[in-house]
């Protein structure tokens, strides 16, 4: 056996694409049919995670229930947001540019 050298690699892959051409070119080959494009679900697009177009202060907000007494701050949410992006479905939630969310 060879070694896996970049040449041997390369060498291999080329006969792998070569013989795959041909195997394609019989009279009995079957050709797939064009496929319609699915419907993709993205929920990091949508609700608490959709990207923010513009900031808002807001101030003595009605509470429903009780705030706990040992709860005192600000909450803060970093993550990635998809505004910029040229298709924004093609984001990844872990991914991107940071943006923290207050």
């Amino acid at each position: 056996m060879t070694d896996p050298t970049r040449r041997n690699v390369l060498r291999g892959a080329a006969a792998l694409a070569a013989a795959g051409g041909l195997v394609g070119t019989g009279t009995g080959a079957a050709v797939a049919a064009p496929q319609a494009p699915t419907a993709r679900h993205f929920p990091f697009l949508e609700g608490a995670f959709e990207p923010v177009t513009e900031e808002l202060t807001a101030f003595d907000l009605p509470v429903t229930g009780r705030i706990p007494r040992e709860l005192n701050g600000r909450y803060l949410r970093n993550g990635p947001n998809v505004l910029g992006l040229e298709d924004p479905r093609a984001h990844h939630w872990m991914l991107g540019d940071g943006m923290v969310h207050g």
